[in-house]
């Protein structure tokens, strides 16, 4: 017996040390490769091929929060965060850098193809997942929406739908409120007015589960897109349930589209 376990332990020691010096190599030519391309941005924590996955799965339930954490751990630096299949995220929480992507230089900053890959079955070609001359040509479309006319309209409607919502809080003076699913479903009755010219009505059935069908799908729709982003190979699973999830609500959502299209 003593024979068979000793037969036994050195092919599994010889296999756990190869995978240590695997792991230590693959982690020495992860800090290289990371000096060599941004110096001495900090970064998140590194486990060897999976970089930062571990902690964005253990943190899917409250990513935002852990966002803000690493911020002030780095002294609210700019860092990096990796996952498997060469993403990069760089986090910022410097007003000069936000200044720089968003108006200084914002003609150098694009989305990129594997964004724009990730949101085209909820977005499409829209302004919010479009790049170069594309963008530029929504963005003319949708300018003329925010003439002086329509925005005195658009507040209009925005005031409406507020005192509806005042008034529906005013009636549950003594229940408990998600305020913020109360601001969402005023955003989203609002908005759809103004760019479909139909209200969705979300505010109907505040502080309860109940929803128009296409507030629901938008919801689930936003959920369900960011599992795309801890997931790197979401394209060869089809199958999971956020996947499945979210096709469907993309497809209540297409289906709302083309009715006040044909309506």
């Amino acid at each position: 017996r003593m024979v068979w376990v000793a037969w036994l332990s050195a092919p599994l020691l010889a296999l756990l040390l190869a995978l240590g010096a695997a792991a230590w190599r693959e982690r020495r030519r992860a800090e290289a490769h990371h000096r060599r391309l941004y110096g001495d941005e900090p970064h998140a924590r590194w486990w060897p091929w999976l970089y930062s996955m571990p902690a964005v799965l253990h943190h899917s339930g409250d990513l935002y929060e852990y966002f803000r954490e690493l911020a002030a751990r780095y002294g609210y630096r700019t860092h990096l965060m990796r996952l498997p299949g060469g993403l990069a995220f760089h986090h910022t929480a410097d007003v000069r850098n936000v200044a720089h992507v968003l108006g200084d230089a914002f003609d150098r900053y694009e989305k990129g193809a594997e964004f724009r890959q990730q949101f085209h079955v909820f977005l499409g070609d829209g302004i919010f997942n479009a790049d170069g001359a594309q963008w530029l040509r929504t963005r003319k479309l949708a300018a003329r929406l925010f003439t002086r006319a329509h925005l005195v309209a658009m507040l209009d409607v925005f005031a409406d739908h507020g005192a509806r919502l005042v008034r529906l809080l005013r009636a549950r003076a003594d229940d408990v409120v998600d305020v913020q699913d109360a601001f969402s479903r005023l955003t989203l009755t609002a908005f759809s007015e103004i760019g479909f010219g139909v209200s969705v009505d979300a505010l109907q059935g505040l502080g309860s589960d109940s929803q128009p069908p296409f507030a629901r799908a938008m919801d689930a729709a936003t959920l369900h897109m960011e599992h795309r982003f801890s997931n790197p190979f979401w394209r060869r699973m089809p199958f999971l349930a956020a996947e499945r999830a979210l096709l469907s609500a993309c497809d209540t959502i297409d289906r709302f589209a083309y009715d006040v299209i044909d309506a």
